[in-house]
């Protein structure tokens, strides 16, 4: 989004024949101003205002002067002067609310927006300015519905094309924000900044191809642009092209060394490749070029974390909180937050967050909260989980259980915490996590349905290969459908799938080299999550999946499990183990580099066969 607004200049220069008083000072003002020289043309208004001081010539002169020199504080006082001589002239109004706006006095520029727009309602450079500062006000529909306004008149007008493409783009609206770009890119197909920012919606569609060749396209009109390089870095980055990556960040930090956001993805990148001690480095680098860096301090945190550097780690991970909308606590919970203080006689709200898998994980602390006495914190009155609804009755298993909510009243708690904050707050450690043997539960009629369908021949291996297909999901960390063809070769071994949605569809390939059994369309059809699979789950010998959800549901449910990590997994993984200190039942098998699955299915291979 473009950073600043240009003030409106509409008078020109006359004639420098003869000094004539102020008149002659204006005008040699006026010329300074075209030929953008602020300092003398804001001594050439001063020498004007003293032959005369209310001269609305030499006031929005000596205004835009200081605007243009950075003195935006200075300009209102003259803004202030001009409009009590003429409070009708929009083009005042107009740009005294850009140097409001300079100011980051936001609601007061919008006022001197609209009171330009009251004046002259087509007056379109006020309503492309309120435009802008709607946005920065955070209310990009109200952005939206300015430049459409504008574009209304003129719809080929780059400048508010772009201007309500940011807007969509900064509000979320990826679908609207990309039809906007493609609109602006007929007209104008080789700007670098339309599709550097038209990369940056495709990837957050996860349409991550399409952002592939966006910035691609971005980068053959400038490969001097270092935004280019980078928003090329973060693509690569998403689709595991990691030397790639690795590259294109380089690149975007040669012109510009001080880019937080760059060196925060080429931190990222180095931690992908296992290059720990760089990544650290640059994390530290980010912050100290920008210490409220949110995606570095997550980053960071997480780093820390895979490092088993837990106390140093988890204060980090707070951070994670910038990306997720309900974890905007300030706006929408009216209780403070729960730091690890004493709860005696406290009613704690423990808040649902992230993914399906974490709430498996984290569910494990919730007995810790309401068993006495818990860790000299006291006793609360109360404690409840406000649970998602398709997690309600796979949750309800817990025991001892908890106190599941979804509609809250205000007054019906003292104190809140974030579910993935429970760590933190609790003085979790490596040595020191709740790891019972399992604590959730299948239901007992779906587990009887489940094993007389699936029988007891053979040694039966529920298999999953992929996670969800989300915007925010790590499509690394999925393994191909054949990659676990050589255990369907061991004599003996059935693969029965519990795979769902994302995926499936390589069964039908998969077949013509090796059995895959599926378990239905009524596996887990309802609206309650994991039902059928925990069942599913105690009818198998062994479950043997990629990092998702299910590998943390056979974990909770105690099971036998053998969990596929790619090269540098997710942090609760830790490195160079083949235990979990999270589930004693999981075994772990990790890649000997990025993309080597090959490698992790022939070890699990011959540890089957030894088993068998």
């Amino acid at each position: 989004m473009a950073r600043s607004r240009r003030q409106t200049v509409r008078h020109a220069p006359r004639s420098l024949a003869l000094p004539a008083g102020a008149e002659y000072f204006v005008a040699k003002g006026a010329t300074d101003l075209l030929a953008r020289r602020p300092a003398p043309a804001y001594a050439a208004y001063t020498e004007a205002l003293k032959f005369n001081k209310d001269c609305i010539d030499a006031l929005r002169g000596r205004a835009l002067a200081l605007h243009e020199l950075g003195r935006d504080q200075e300009a209102l006082f003259d803004y202030d002067a001009a409009l009590a001589l003429a409070p009708r002239d929009e083009d005042l109004w107009h740009n005294f609310g850009v140097s409001l706006l300079g100011l980051d006095a936001v609601d007061d520029a919008l006022l001197a927006f609209a009171r330009a727009l009251d004046i002259n309602p087509s007056y379109a450079a006020a309503a492309e300015s309120a435009a802008f500062a709607e946005s920065k006000r955070g209310r990009f529909f109200e952005a939206v519905t300015y430049c459409d306004r504008l574009l209304e008149k003129d719809p080929r007008n780059q400048r508010v094309l772009r201007l309500k493409a940011d807007a969509l783009l900064a509000g979320k609206n990826f679908g609207e924000a990309l039809k906007v770009y493609d609109i602006a890119l007929r007209h104008a197909s080789r700007n670098v900044e339309l599709l550097i920012n038209r990369t940056t919606a495709l990837l957050s569609l996860n349409r991550r191809d399409e952002a592939f060749e966006s910035a691609k396209q971005a980068l053959a009109c400038d490969n001097k642009e270092p935004l280019a390089w980078r928003a090329y870095g973060n693509v690569a980055l998403k689709l595991g092209l990691y030397e790639t990556a690795l590259d294109a960040f380089v690149h975007a930090l040669g012109p510009s060394p001080h880019d937080a956001e760059a060196l925060c993805g080429q931190a990222i990148t180095q931690k992908e490749l296992g290059d720990f001690d760089a990544a650290m480095r640059n994390f530290d680098a980010a912050l100290a070029l920008d210490s409220e860096h949110d995606d570095a301090k997550s980053n960071k945190g997480a780093l820390l974390l895979l490092l088993g550097r837990y106390p140093e780690g988890l204060p980090f991970f707070e951070y994670r909180r910038a990306h997720n909308e309900n974890l905007r606590l300030d706006a929408k919970w009216p209780w403070p937050e729960w730091r690890g203080e004493d709860l005696t006689g406290k009613r704690l709200l423990v808040l649902d967050e992230a993914g399906l898998g974490d709430v498996i994980q984290y569910c494990r602390y919730f007995p810790l909260l309401t068993r006495e006495p818990f860790a000299g914190r006291g006793k609360p009155s109360r404690v409840a989980f406000g649970c998602r609804a398709s997690m309600r009755a796979l949750i309800e298993t817990l025991d001892p259980p908890i106190e599941l909510v979804t509609d809250v009243r205000p007054d019906a708690f003292d104190l809140f915490t974030p579910l993935c904050s429970l760590p933190l707050v609790l003085g979790t450690s490596v040595g020191a996590i709740p790891a019972p043997g399992h604590y959730l539960a299948a239901d007992s009629g779906r587990r009887d349905f489940w094993r007389e369908r699936i029988g007891t021949q053979g040694f039966k291996i529920g298999v999953s290969w992929r996670g969800s297909s989300t915007a925010h999901s790590d499509d690394t960390r999925s393994a191909p459908l054949g990659a676990f063809a050589p255990l369907a070769e061991l004599p003996g071994v059935r693969l029965i799938s519990l795979q769902k949605n994302e995926g499936v569809q390589e069964i039908a390939g998969a077949k013509a080299l090796f059995r895959v059994e599926e378990l239905g369309p009524d596996f887990d059809a309802g609206p309650d999550a994991f039902l059928d699979t925990a069942a599913a789950m105690e009818a198998m010998d062994l479950v043997v999946t990629i990092d998702t959800s299910l590998a943390h549901l056979a974990g909770a449910l105690g099971r036998p499990t053998w969990i596929a990590l790619k090269y540098v997994p997710e942090w609760r993984w830790l490195l160079q183990r083949d235990d979990s200190p999270w589930y004693p039942t999981a075994r772990l098998f990790r890649q000997r580099a990025p993309s080597d699955w090959d490698s992790v299915f022939a070890d699990m291979t011959e540890a089957l066969r030894a088993k068998l």
